[in-house]
């Protein structure tokens, strides 16, 4: 097994047995019908089979932590998403897990709702699950990082709350079909509040392992900066790696060596053994710089729609044409213009544009967290180069560093018209970019003739350093 994997399913591993705990505590705060472990049959069903719920809600929710999940390209890709085969199967599972969890409400005695009430269950799994295909959450690592009891304690008041106002939202959805199949027993009271508990314990128990998933992936790793083993894992290996979780938890890893140690930052500064090349700063350069460049360009370039228009024989290559007669010409003409009249006309057509028109593409808070560490990393390691780099390897980049930064730095100052939620996430980024740029003004600011920056950028790098020189 490679480390990557062994990263991963390790925490994986730890995730199911961490909300094993917390269901069996929760069981017992709440006086249910808790996970006894004594030598009685009827109690010793229940540790297994709430394992197994816990075991398909933690593989669920893991697999964001192994891949970006790719921005949909108009509204009828988002609505058709929620109809793959992944997705429906993730749905089953959640509904699966919410049925053996609800196995802990110890209200349910009544056998002539007893299926109502395993329909509502199975609806909250499926809601629950839609939810969060169609309205992600963002995340971010946590700030400071504890111990994972006290940072889901801090946390588990956030969850309850959130928990209680979701469950009334549910129950109304899930009342609907379920008065749909059996007016009668879906109107009484005491059915409607045991369904509403149900509800709001599956929603407990979910926050609470998702918490749990999200603190257990998170958790620092220190990894070495390089190895000497082909196939050993490492910094450099793991920030190319195609695993997300392992890939952000080595920049972390990277960012805070930066920050805090010395002797590991003297291990990027170094030249290689095969020909007295920085091999360790020339990968870690082109990461940071290529993630940075990439968010410009994606906050630079919201997705534009060709028209079909512009799809003319004047785009295509005249060397194309060179084998093709007179009257093919003619023939490939007239159906481009039939098959341009058609798109016109869809264009046209409102409906047309709601669903199929290009959507802007949106990064997530993690791929702008992502950036962040970038532009802290190649900063601090271009300030701390002043003093620790004895080979002079920063120095040859950096008005490739204060340039790249500058570009998303006045970028970011000219977004206009955005959502209030793309909003913030565009401030986050806005106050970082601008935090690494002072940071760079602060110490290279004497140098800014020097350093390699086009007359634009050079009067940007400049003003900042006026306004430094003001306070």
């Amino acid at each position: 097994m490679s480390f990557n994997s062994y990263i991963f399913f390790s925490r994986i591993l730890k995730s199911i047995f961490s909300s094993f705990l917390v269901t069996y505590a929760s069981a017992l705060v709440f006086s249910l019908r808790s996970i006894n472990l004594v030598f009685s049959l009827y109690y010793l069903l229940y540790a297994p089979l709430i394992l197994v719920a816990v075991f398909l809600f933690v593989i669920v929710t893991s697999r964001k932590y192994l891949r970006t999940n790719v921005s949909p390209t108009n509204r009828f890709y988002k609505i058709v998403k929620g109809l793959s085969f992944e997705t429906v199967l993730f749905a089953i599972l959640c509904s699966v897990s919410a049925l053996l969890l609800s196995m802990l409400n110890p209200f349910c005695h009544d056998k002539s709702v007893w299926y109502l009430l395993n329909v509502g269950r199975a609806l909250t799994g499926i809601i629950f699950h839609y939810e969060n295909v169609y309205f992600e959450r963002d995340s971010h690592f946590p700030i400071i990082q504890t111990t994972k009891y006290s940072m889901f304690m801090s946390e588990l008041k956030q969850i309850i709350s959130r928990s209680m106002k979701k469950s009334f939202a549910y129950l109304f959805y899930i009342f609907i079909p379920l008065y749909a199949i059996e007016p009668t027993f879906s109107c009484n009271v005491y059915f409607i509040i045991n369904l509403w508990f149900s509800i709001a314990l599956v929603l407990y128990l979910f926050y609470s392992f998702e918490y749990i998933v999200y603190l257990t992936m998170t958790e620092q790793v220190t990894f070495p900066i390089v190895t000497i083993q082909k196939d050993g894992y490492c910094l450099l290996n793991a920030l190319n790696t195609d695993t997300k979780i392992v890939r952000l938890l080595a920049l972390y890893d990277l960012y805070q060596t930066t920050l805090k140690d010395a002797d590991r930052r003297k291990e990027i500064f170094n030249l290689s053994f095969a020909g007295n090349v920085p091999q360790s700063w020339k990968i870690i350069f082109n990461f940071c710089i290529n993630n940075i460049k990439s968010t410009t360009e994606d906050i630079t370039n919201a997705v534009k729609y060709v028209s079909p228009k512009s799809i003319n024989r004047r785009n295509i290559p005249n060397d194309m044409f060179i084998k093709l007669n007179d009257n093919s010409k003619k023939q490939e003409e007239e159906n481009v213009k039939k098959k341009n009249t058609i798109l016109k006309f869809f264009e046209n057509v409102r409906i047309y544009n709601y669903f199929f028109a290009p959507l802007d593409k949106e990064k997530s808070l993690e791929e702008f967290e992502e950036t962040v560490w970038c532009c802290y990393v190649l900063s601090n390691l271009a300030v701390v180069s002043l003093k620790e780099d004895q080979y002079g390897i920063v120095r040859e980049q950096l008005g490739q560093i204060v340039s790249t930064i500058l570009n998303l730095k006045n970028q970011l100052e000219i977004q206009i018209n955005v959502s209030n939620k793309k909003k913030k996430k565009i401030e986050y980024l806005k106050l970082h970019t601008k935090t690494c740029a002072v940071m760079l003004a602060l110490n290279f600011g004497t140098y800014a003739n020097d350093i390699g920056l086009d007359d634009n950028q050079l009067i940007s790098f400049k003003k900042i350093v006026a306004k430094l020189n003001d306070y």
